[in-house]
């Protein structure tokens, strides 16, 4: 049998590797054990009401209780299949407008409305129409003209 001859330059790296970078090592695997542990907390939904905007209602509970000092609109066009019009509720997109179909938007009194026109090809009416609540105005219908731009509604109160 040939006795093995060891490349000193190899030896010299992994000396390098095992030795010096220990630190290295730790912060990987302690990287790694904070991964597992993030990904098991979002799997049992740990962060779902953290991560909840404030604008967001859950489904399941019930409108007659509310706490929260909350208005519905809803807005609707009789747009075409292929253009896209989106409801922002401060700079956030919530809801997309499909034709003939309300887009209901929660708000409260402090939020901005903006309705993005900027994917939309042609020109589209849209109806505001609110639901009476504290802040916001009965029989509250306005129709706005939309086309190419980012329009920011005025305060419905």
């Amino acid at each position: 049998m040939k006795k093995r001859i060891k490349n000193p330059e190899k030896d010299i790296c992994i000396d390098f590797v095992f030795n010096v970078q220990p630190i290295l090592l730790k912060i990987g695997l302690f990287l790694m054990v904070l991964l597992v542990v993030i990904q098991a907390m979002h799997c049992f939904h740990f962060f779902q009401d953290i991560l909840r905007p404030s604008y967001h209602i859950k489904e399941n509970s019930s409108t007659s209780n509310i706490a929260f000092n909350y208005g519905i609109v809803s807005f609707t066009a009789n747009i075409e299949n292929d253009d896209i019009l989106i409801v922002k509720v401060n700079g956030i997109p919530v809801e997309r407008i499909e034709k003939n179909k309300p887009a209901i938007v929660y708000v409260s009194p402090i939020d901005i409305l903006e309705i993005d026109a900027t994917k939309a090809k042609g020109t589209y009416e849209v109806t505001i129409d609110t639901e009476p609540v504290s802040f916001l105005p009965e029989n509250y219908i306005k129709s706005i003209i939309v086309h190419g731009k980012l329009y920011r509604l005025p305060p419905l109160y």
